[in-house]
């Protein structure tokens, strides 16, 4: 009970494991998410900030928001992570991906070796 001339502290407890991340995709991607999700659940990988090839914790799509933000033009989604060995800590950035789906017999080239189409059809040769 809080009176009148007392202090207050407030206290902010987070909560490490399981642990929510909270990140936004595009409008656009919305609707594949969303077919997908009806399927199972989505598989989400977080890395230190910028460093998504190093992933330090795996989770699942927990939740989609109904809104779009018309500011950004994207969608809120919320992922848990079981963060058993605590990689993942409140208040930090990290680059997160959702993966959508494998491909497979597929040949990959490093961004560095794709280059601008001199023509401007399109973006890559």
């Amino acid at each position: 009970m809080v009176k009148a001339n007392d202090t207050l502290s407030l206290v902010v407890i987070n909560q490490v494991r399981p642990v929510y991340v909270s990140f936004a995709i595009p409008e656009q991607d919305l609707a594949s998410v969303r077919e997908l999700l009806r399927k199972g659940p989505l598989q989400v990988e977080a890395a230190q900030a910028g460093s998504i090839d190093k992933p330090v914790a795996t989770g699942r799509v927990a939740f989609l928001d109904n809104a779009v933000d018309q500011t950004t033009g994207t969608i809120k989604v919320r992922a848990i992570f079981d963060n058993a060995d605590a990689a993942l800590w409140p208040g930090q950035f990290y680059t997160v991906r959702v993966k959508l789906y494998d491909q497979n017999d597929v040949i990959l080239l490093p961004r560095a070796r794709c280059r601008p189409d001199p023509t401007g059809s399109s973006s890559m040769w």
